[in-house]
């Protein structure tokens, strides 16, 4: 019996050691191996989910498109040998996130896909990715004048230097040579995948960084731009190149990702190429939404996310989310044909919050993205208030004169109000110093025929006071504030609302 039992044991090791009869190794290559793994893990279960989540196809997402991320590098390189082998096409991938993008047409393409995925995998829809509009506006009489005090308002000093030793990087449509560019350092990427045409949005937005012009002057014009194209020419594109091209733009170097196309999906590959980033010590910059709703990335944790504003100070979109607002109205720019124009949209915000990080990385060496996008929130002129001016709108001056001791600059930054009763209205003004040394000062607001007046001892510098009362609902609200001494700027003294 002894030996009937040895026989047998050792008739079970010949046939795992050696398979089919022929002389075998226990040592299996490392890809097979995984291979083996996958094709166990890949439960019933799990391919009748995965099934089920790519026959829903939600809004926005691309029919038949798929976003798979592996748990680890042996499971991605078995899985992309298994695309291969099932004849299954990979669109594209981004081997540090261990993502691919597969295409699976049929149902049965589907079914191949769902057996192949492994525990601990995720799998995603990739959506399509738009641009937001860019509204061309007719040309002032006098451009150069108006493009001057456009600087002065926005606080950019007047240096062809300025964003030296900065890399910034631009995900949208292609650049083309306009001469407002010429002497700009601009690298641009291929992507033979988008097809030939242009679109002068690409141009435009480079020219708000970087134009040399006495027309379009650039916010950082000496910083490089490197151009990564993820929209073809009609504006269209997908989730998945904005994923990959901010992982390309982090490794080439770019420390300022300005994002300027958008989905209105979520995917787990978008904020894994967030956090990407921002490991590396890059910062992720997107526009908020002009039409309202949820996109991405701008709904992301990590995100620095910009408004457009008017001239007024009012929000071009409805994207609660923004951070900072920038002028996103009556922005000047290269246009087709070697022209200028005047743009609308809250791209350009976002390229003058870059110009505005990249000029103080260049004023302030060792500065990095973070840090930088922290002094701009802490000097912004925030108002505290829901409407009226935007809170956190971008003011470069006050923060390159965070350090000059002794300045006043008292500044009524918001106004607003809400029905209080039959004849009523809650006004709210508030006002910030905005320089660096204790103020004292006066408000006075008209409303409805009424003057109302209040006094504050002394704010500090770069602090903020909200004043809230009820005045007669008619007419415009006129808000002046008056530092008792010295206040190096009474431009910003006045504001009105209620008058078009």
């Amino acid at each position: 019996m002894v030996m009937a039992l040895l026989s047998m044991i050792m008739a079970m090791l010949a046939f795992y050691y050696w398979p089919d009869g022929r002389e075998g190794t226990r040592d299996i290559a490392p890809r097979e191996r995984t291979r083996q793994v996958l094709a166990e893990q890949a439960s019933p279960r799990n391919q009748s989910r995965y099934l089920g989540m790519m026959s829903r196809v939600p809004a926005g997402a691309l029919k038949n498109r798929f976003v798979v991320i592996l748990p680890g590098e042996k499971e991605y390189a078995a899985f992309s040998a298994s695309m291969r082998e099932k004849g299954l096409k990979v669109l594209a991938r981004v081997d540090v996130l261990n993502a691919l993008l597969v295409q699976a047409d049929d149902a049965p393409a589907m079914e191949l896909l769902a057996a192949s995925i492994p525990e601990g995998a995720v799998l995603e829809h990739d959506f399509e990715s738009l641009c937001p509009d860019l509204v061309e506006l007719s040309l002032p009489d006098d451009l150069e004048s108006w493009e001057a005090a456009f600087h002065a308002r926005l606080g950019f000093p007047d240096d062809v230097n300025r964003g030296r030793g900065v890399q910034v990087a631009m995900l949208g449509f292609r650049v083309v040579p306009h001469p407002v560019l010429a002497s700009a350092s601009i690298f641009q990427y291929a992507a033979p995948q988008l097809g030939e045409g242009d679109s002068w949005y690409g141009t435009a937005m480079a020219s708000v960084l970087l134009g040399r012009d006495e027309y379009v002057r650039g916010v950082a014009p000496s910083a490089q731009l490197k151009v990564f194209p993820v929209l073809s020419a009609d504006g269209r594109g997908d989730s998945f190149s904005i994923a990959a091209a901010i992982v390309s733009a982090v490794d080439s170097g770019a420390s300022l990702v300005c994002v300027l196309s958008s989905t209105q999906g979520y995917t787990a590959l978008m904020l894994a190429t967030v956090d990407y980033a921002s490991k590396r010590n890059a910062l992720v910059i997107a526009p908020a939404s002009d039409a309202g709703g949820v996109h991405y990335p701008a709904a992301l944790d990590g995100v620095l996310v910009v408004a457009g504003v008017d001239r007024k100070g009012r929000t071009l979109g409805r994207d609660s989310r923004a951070g900072i607002h920038a002028p996103g109205v009556g922005i000047p720019v290269a246009a087709p044909e070697g022209q200028v124009a005047l743009v609308d949209g809250s791209g350009s915000s976002v390229m003058i919050v870059a110009g505005a990080l990249a000029g103080l990385m260049y004023e302030t060496p060792g500065l990095a993205p973070q840090p930088a996008a922290a002094l701009l929130f802490e000097y912004a002129s925030g108002t505290g208030l829901a409407s009226g001016a935007a809170p956190g709108l971008l003011d470069v001056e006050r923060v390159r004169m965070r350090n000059v001791p002794g300045l006043r600059d008292m500044a009524v930054t918001g106004i607003d109000s809400v029905p209080a009763g039959p004849g009523l209205r809650t006004v709210r003004v508030a006002v910030q110093n905005k320089g660096t040394a204790m103020t004292a000062f006066t408000l006075e607001v008209s409303s409805g025929a009424r003057l109302f007046r209040f006094t504050n001892p002394g704010l500090p510098g770069n602090h903020r006071e909200v004043f809230s009362f009820e005045a007669p609902d008619s007419g415009p609200i006129e808000a002046r504030v008056s530092a008792l001494a010295n206040d190096i700027n009474s431009e910003n003294d006045v504001m009105i609302v209620g008058t078009e």
